[in-house]
């Protein structure tokens, strides 16, 4: 009676070589718990050989899925007990980065991941899985996320990896692994802005993410690149301040107004969103803005309802709904937006012509038309914003009516025409 692997070339063969094999590859057992293989030693101790052997008393002989990964959990669980308790099991699952088998490599890289700083020495294997293009895509992913649980030494690596990789999965790896070492701020922020510069807007966004889990550590280190940065990463370093730092939003505004005349459209897109995170985030904008920078970015944002490409009027037409009153000089350009060929861009332009609340015979005309758009998202938007209007849509009550009978079978759709007409007709807004 004996333990077997289920593994390609090896089915029926016994095993012992690999730890993380023995414990946590797919098995099936042939044999009694006390007849298995024992550790062989190196240099382990007593202690350890028998908490091992204990372990692999956890993986019987279910065949179903989800026990099996259940008593893997359990094994990954004990030897990351043990791993913290005992640098030879660490060594150990090191050496297992290497296997031949893939369950092993993942299982590897994942409980160094958990293990944490004990286990820096695993560095450069957990580099090289990242690094390594024909590695399966999930181990190569959590190879990169261990890379931020391995302490003040990997830094370094991730900031060479993000500046100099040819390869933007591992530079996007490596920017998301920063935000894990939040704690080493002074070190690891001057390397992460490298990302800000990054050609691939993507790895650009996740820089962002990353920066703004650092927190206030950030601000002072993000303030000082601002004022020094004059290419679209300057765009991207200011998004990051706007959601962290109150006090630095007059210095942002001029960015992002630059930024919406770059010449790369998820750039300008991505200057109109955070204009618009800045009326999202800091309500009283007369608290932090004067006027002239208010009106500055209502206008730019009424350029850029006109831009060739559909993600920047999407962004902006959605932006300027985040002003309100601030953008009612806007409300006959998104009007037109209404027969945008892109129905995002229709659907933003609706959802910020009911959020303006300017009512006026051009708006009211204007959404009672879109209450017959191809695209429910559309039609649903404009039948909200004229009940948000109140009496002042009444003009639209008929259209409503008419509305009721086209979309008989659709019941959210007659309930928000029912709920309109209501508001409508008892003079009553959101």
């Amino acid at each position: 009676m004996r333990l077997a692997m289920r593994n390609a070339g090896n089915t029926g063969a016994y095993f012992a070589p690999s730890l993380l094999v023995l414990l946590l590859e797919s098995c099936t057992i042939t044999s009694s718990p006390a007849d298995m293989p024992a550790w062989s030693g190196n240099a382990m101790s007593d202690e350890v050989k028998t908490q091992l052997d204990c372990l692999t008393r956890d993986i019987y002989e279910d065949e179903e899925e989800d026990a099996r990964r259940a008593a893997q959990s359990r094994a990954a669980d004990e030897l990351v007990e043990l791993g913290r308790r005992n640098p030879d099991v660490i060594d150990r699952v090191i050496d297992c980065l290497q296997d031949d088998n893939r369950n092993a490599r993942y299982w590897a890289a994942s409980i160094l991941l958990r293990i944490g700083p004990d286990a820096k020495n695993a560095v450069p294997r957990l580099v090289h899985l990242l690094e390594d293009k024909a590695e399966n895509e999930g181990i190569r992913s959590i190879a990169g996320n261990a890379l931020g649980y391995m302490g003040t030494d990997a830094i370094p690596v991730l900031g060479r990896l993000l500046s100099r990789s040819q390869d933007a999965f591992v530079r996007r790896k490596a920017a998301d692994a920063f935000c894990r070492h939040h704690h080493n701020a002074k070190h690891a922020i001057p390397l992460l802005l490298k990302g800000t510069q990054d050609a691939d807007r993507e790895i650009r966004l996740v820089t962002v993410s990353s920066l703004v889990a650092f927190g206030q550590q950030a601000v002072p280190v993000l303030r000082d690149a601002l004022r020094d940065e004059k290419t679209n990463a300057g765009l991207y370093i200011a998004a990051t301040l706007v959601k962290l730092d109150i006090d630095s939003i007059s210095e942002v505004v001029p960015i992002l107004l630059d930024g919406i005349e770059l010449s790369d459209a998820f750039d300008r897109a991505q200057a109109a969103w955070t204009c618009g995170e800045i009326a999202e985030k800091y309500r009283d904008l007369r608290r932090i803005l004067d006027t002239v920078a208010i009106e500055r970015i209502v206008k730019s944002l009424r350029l850029l309802l006109g831009d060739e490409d559909s993600r920047v009027r999407s962004s902006a037409a959605s932006t300027l709904g985040s002003y309100g009153m601030f953008a009612q000089e806007a409300v006959p350009d998104l009007c037109q937006r209404l027969s945008d060929e892109d129905w995002l861009v229709r659907g933003w332009a609706v959802r910020s012509l009911g959020k303006i609340k300017c009512p006026s015979d051009q708006v009211v005309a204007a959404l009672t038309a879109a209450i017959s758009d191809d695209e429910g998202e559309v039609r649903g938007a404009a039948v909200d914003a004229l009940g948000a209007m109140g009496a002042e849509a009444v003009d639209a009550v008929v259209a409503l009516e008419r509305a009721l009978g086209r979309h008989a079978d659709d019941h959210e759709m007659l309930r928000k025409i029912r709920l309109a007409m209501r508001k409508i007709r008892a003079g009553q807004g959101d």
